[in-house]
This record gives C-alpha cells, structure tokens and sequence, in this order.
C-alpha cells in the first residue's frame, strides 16, 4: 500500500512539474534545449516508474488526467494532456500490464509512445498556427481505419 502511495505522488510531482514551473512567476525561460531535455528527463523518469509498476502507474496516471485540464499553457490545449495522460495510463492498464512484457519492453513502449504523442502535439499545433482559421484543417476518419487530414480553402 505505501508503494502504491509513493508512486502516485512521484508520478504526479513528475508529470506535473512543468506546469507547476509554468504557474510560478515570470522567471527567466528555458531555452529549447533546457525545455527539450526537461521534458525528456520527466518522460525518462515516467517510463522507469511504469516499467517497474506498469499498472499501479498507469492507474495513477489515469486518476491524475483530469488535474491536467487546470493547466494553461500557450503551447497545448488543456485537453491534450488530459488526453495523454488518461490514454497512456490506459494503455499501461490495458496493455503492458500483462506479464508478456520484460520491464525493458515496457520501458521502450513508454518512452517511444510519450515521446510521439508529445511531438505529434507539437507538430499540430504548429500547423494551425500556420493556418489563418482551424476551420479550414480537419480530420476525418479513413476507410482503412486511419485518418485523412485535409485543408479546405474558398477563393
């Protein structure tokens, strides 16, 4: 029981340290490779802990996601990392909880699954700032079970 309890705030002092640096008062930023190895440290961090206790953390990620729509950020939605975290605590849950998974598997699949979703993140809110109107971007489901983007755009 103390684990448990232990992981869930390590995993929550973790996940939410950036945004807790975020609220603080205007101090000096990081630059983008301070920003970029913070995050890959905190996401370091967050693969060990799920690797060794893949359903515990998963579970305490999937309780701590909706604290993560009171955060504001200029560079994600509040929604994304309610997201992301309800979905990689899920998929630890779900998914590499089983005993099929050495700890080094599991390790992997976190590190590269976090990586990802946090750079498509990144990716996609760079092309709507490049757009003049999010209404002209949108995603649709494919019929091989994908999804088509698409810009539409009246002359």
């Amino acid at each position: 029981m103390i684990r448990r309890t232990v992981l869930v705030v390590i995993a929550l002092v973790l996940f939410k340290s950036t945004a807790f640096a975020g609220a603080a008062e205007k101090q000096e930023s990081l630059s983008t490779i301070g920003t970029i190895l913070l995050a890959e440290g905190v996401i370091a961090m967050n693969s060990g802990l799920a690797a060794n206790y893949p359903r515990e953390w998963g579970w305490s990620m999937t309780i701590v996601s909706p604290l993560c729509l009171g955060t504001e950020s200029e560079e994600l939605h509040p929604f994304v990392g309610f997201s992301l975290c309800l979905g990689v605590g899920q998929y630890n849950v779900q998914v590499l909880s089983k005993d099929q998974y050495s700890t080094r598997d599991v390790f992997e699949k976190n590190f590269v699954l976090m990586n990802g979703l946090l750079g498509l993140a990144y990716i996609g809110g760079q092309i709507l700032e490049y757009f003049d109107s999010p209404e002209e971007l949108s995603f649709s489901p494919s019929e091989d079970k994908g999804l088509l983007l698409s810009y539409s755009r009246s002359f």
